[in-house]
């Protein structure tokens, strides 16, 4: 009997992918919640940054291996710095501590 290794679902092995890069998983969480703060759909994103929406659903879920090129224009797009959609938790407020910079901008 012949076993085909490659029958491993699509889905399943996109789900792995971003488990196993929790960087990965941490820009889709926050690019996420910097849309729904501001209340943009990935339509009004993907015209703001010149991609096209379907790619930004899938860096949204964790999909895709995003280029540093394409990062920057996210950040551009809402605003920040390319290091605040990947930077460590505490950079969604500001040195005061009083401003969620993350979230609206500098």
């Amino acid at each position: 009997m012949v076993v085909n290794r490659n029958t491993t679902r699509r889905s399943d092995r996109s789900e792995r992918n971003a488990k196993n890069h929790p960087l990965r998983r941490q820009l889709a969480d926050r690019l996420r919640l910097l849309r729904k703060v501001r209340k943009w759909s990935q339509g009004q994103v993907a015209d703001a940054s010149g991609l096209h929406r379907t790619y930004i659903s899938l860096v949204e879920r964790g999909r895709c291996n995003i280029s540093l090129d394409n990062l920057e224009r996210l950040a551009d797009a809402f605003g920040i710095g390319a290091a605040d959609l990947i930077g460590p938790d505490d950079s969604t407020s500001s040195a005061d501590g009083t401003a969620p910079c993350l979230l609206y901008g500098r």
